[in-house]
């Protein structure tokens, strides 16, 4: 019996040659003049996967695949928002040779990129880096410390997170940044990301997608990449447990002490793995309301293809912003 399937020819890539030339023809259709995501920001949350060389990649391939999707946004006039550190090589010096390259030349007041930091990560930047992310049209933000620290802006100072009392801060200012970025975006994209290794009171991605599905943004899940991305996706669409014992940072005494220092300070924040897994199994495709359907959204989790995830992330954004 002849399927659908066997009426399409298949190519290398494992798509059909029917939907890549449907992929071209739609993305070739986005000229500099279409403004159909003008001046919308667009929310980055994206960091090197534990699973990259499992999945036979690096984080060249992680980073060349940011540069191409942001390119199409910026093309159709999108402002990229993230919520970058200052590492050297990360992916903030990627977007600031994007936001020089795309800015727009006549208009010396607009910046393509917004960057986010928390208290007390701006703490250490230096006029000579101010002066490089004005130059190439980064506008940074630099979010003030949350209110139950009661400091004067002369007061402020960098305090690495080697203490409980300094993480504790850097806990409550990380969460403080990632709801303002997340207030002032119009969409998220995830993608990546690590479940360890974090020093807020969940990992990056994690907290950053628990305040877009809060507020109901567009959220986009590109699976490809694996990581905690790919983790939100089985507890979303398997109901499995987002954070297990697997994931010892969680179980550490260090995490203990964390949460602990919450209920002393910030009693009705205290981190919690049982609400944390609960939030995120209790949401289905319908929460990501990112103007994809339930098959598109699927296919967006699953493939493997950098064209087809970017075509679909096009797709949900001109239908629903």
């Amino acid at each position: 019996m002849e399927t659908n399937i066997d009426k399409q020819e298949i190519n290398i890539t494992g798509v059909s040659t029917q939907l890549l030339e449907m992929i071209e023809t739609d993305l070739n259709t986005l000229s500099p003049n279409n403004t159909a995501l003008n001046r919308k920001k667009i929310a980055f949350s994206i960091s090197d996967s534990e699973d990259l060389e499992e999945l036979g990649m690096s984080s060249l391939h992680l980073q060349d695949s940011i540069i191409e999707l942001t390119r199409h946004l910026l093309v159709q006039g999108a402002t990229i928002v993230y919520g970058g550190d200052l590492r050297e090589n990360g992916f903030l010096e990627k977007f600031l040779e994007l936001s020089f390259q795309y800015r727009v030349k006549d208009d010396a007041q607009y910046s393509p990129f917004i960057n986010y930091f928390a208290y007390p990560i701006y703490c250490p930047l230096t006029l000579e880096q101010e002066v490089k992310f004005k130059k190439n049209r980064v506008r940074i933000v630099k979010v003030k410390p949350d209110a139950l620290f009661l400091l004067d802006e002369k007061d402020y100072q960098f305090v690495a997170p080697d203490t409980i009392e300094n993480t504790f801060l850097w806990a409550k200012n990380l969460t403080k940044m990632r709801r303002e970025k997340n207030l002032n975006s119009d969409a998220l994209i995830l993608m990546g990301g690590k479940l360890g290794g974090f020093k807020g009171c969940y990992a990056g991605i994690i907290e950053e997608a628990y305040e877009g599905f809060k507020t109901q943004k567009p959220i986009y899940l590109i699976g490809m990449f694996g990581g905690a991305t790919r983790c939100l996706i089985q507890t979303i669409t398997q109901k499995t447990a987002l954070i297990t014992s697997e994931h010892k940072d969680y179980f550490s005494e260090k995490y203990k002490a964390l949460q602990h220092l919450y209920q002393e300070k910030d009693p009705s924040n205290v981190p919690s793995i049982e609400s944390i897994n609960a939030f995120f199994q209790n949401l289905s495709w319908k929460d990501l309301h990112n103007g994809l359907s339930e098959e598109e959204n699927l296919r967006l989790f699953q493939t493997n293809h950098l064209m087809e995830a970017i075509y679909l992330v096009m797709k949900g954004l001109r239908n629903c912003l």
